[in-house]
């Protein structure tokens, strides 16, 4: 595949392929090494996949000014509303935040982009703002966002079970362009409970996962976030079950990745 992927917290991932850079929910840096993972002069683009404090930092609009890179902002429209006094022609905001809108592009669900080195599909999200499906070199890169099966113990039968169905109803749009997905970022992250695997259960049934990591355990203290990690490493024994050829990475320390 000739990428590396590097975790950074959370949600957030910087995915390096041979001629541009992905950097994918930037929100929190425990090191603040963010830029040792940038390739400069390759082009960068930053996704927002919606406007949550564990999926988004404004910091990232004064990259433009810090990176020799080329630097392209997809986000959400969500996010854009709740940042709309850095976009705006109008504001009257002149601080480091300030971004040029020719370099912002803002989707909703069902949206697309395209350039010379990536396309973009933007789904929706059983919590709020979107999902990204990436295409490069035939490759595709799929970041959830907050995309997942949210059945938390305290919602009854029947919230658990509209919830699924509106979870699968957008992974059927995903399929209608893809049902092979060769990178996939998704959400395993058991407060939601004894159910909390539910969600990669069911994605990795209806698509073809080459690889998946695992993300979204993190936000929390250090005694809690050790046990979601514990989960987390579970999971792996139930993938070959599920779709034996996909290959599990679970990446749960800063900084640390793989090359594919």
């Amino acid at each position: 595949m000739n990428c590396s992927i590097t975790y950074i917290w959370h949600d957030c991932f910087v995915v390096e392929l041979n001629d541009c850079i992905l950097i994918f929910d930037y929100w929190a840096d425990p090191d603040g090494r963010i830029f040792d993972f940038i390739t400069h002069d390759k082009p960068v683009y930053i996704f927002v996949s919606h406007h949550h404090k564990d999926h988004f930092c404004k910091e990232i609009f004064s990259w433009s000014s810090q990176l020799n890179n080329k630097i392209s902002y997809i986000i959400s429209s969500d996010t854009a509303r709740f940042i709309k006094h850095l976009l705006s022609p109008r504001s009257t905001y002149k601080g480091k935040l300030r971004i040029d809108p020719e370099r912002v592009k803002i989707m909703s669900e069902g949206d697309y982009f395209s350039d010379d080195l990536i396309s973009v599909n933007a789904y929706g999200s059983t919590d709020i703002g979107c999902s990204y499906l990436i295409s490069h070199s035939s490759k595709r890169i799929f970041h959830a966002g907050d995309l997942n099966a949210w059945i938390l113990e305290e919602k009854t039968p029947s919230e658990k079970a509209q919830e699924i169905s509106n979870f699968k109803s957008i992974l059927s749009h995903i399929a209608k362009t893809s049902e092979t997905i060769d990178l996939a970022m998704f959400p395993i992250d058991s407060r939601i409970g004894s159910d909390y695997t539910m969600g990669a259960d069911i994605f990795l049934n209806r698509f073809d996962i080459r690889h998946l990591i695992p993300m979204h355990f993190a936000n929390c203290d250090q005694s809690l976030r050790q046990k979601r990690i514990d989960d987390v490493i579970a999971y792996k024994n139930t993938i070959s079950l599920l779709n034996p050829n996909t290959e599990f990475h679970a990446l749960t320390n800063p900084y640390t990745g793989i090359e594919l």
